[in-house]
């Protein structure tokens, strides 16, 4: 897993609109693959809390911004 660390570290001091874009290209890259059914569960259970009111989704520009915010350049 060293080279996955390694990408990990690099990725993070991208700026956030380039972490956004990569983020978004290695999610696309796992559709259709299974995560196996405690991830579906999962998956459910938070868009089910979203459409009941329980929890409010936060745009993922404020994701981003409070990430910079929280880890810097790390």
């Amino acid at each position: 897993m060293r080279q996955a660390e390694e990408i990990l570290e690099a990725a993070l001091k991208l700026d956030p609109g380039d972490r956004a874009h990569l983020v978004a290209e290695l999610s696309a890259s796992l559709e259709g693959v299974q995560l196996g059914e405690a991830w579906d569960d999962e998956i459910q259970r938070r868009i089910d809390d979203i459409e009941s009111g329980r929890v409010q989704p936060v745009p993922g520009e404020e994701v981003f911004v409070r990430l910079e915010q929280r880890f810097g350049g790390r």
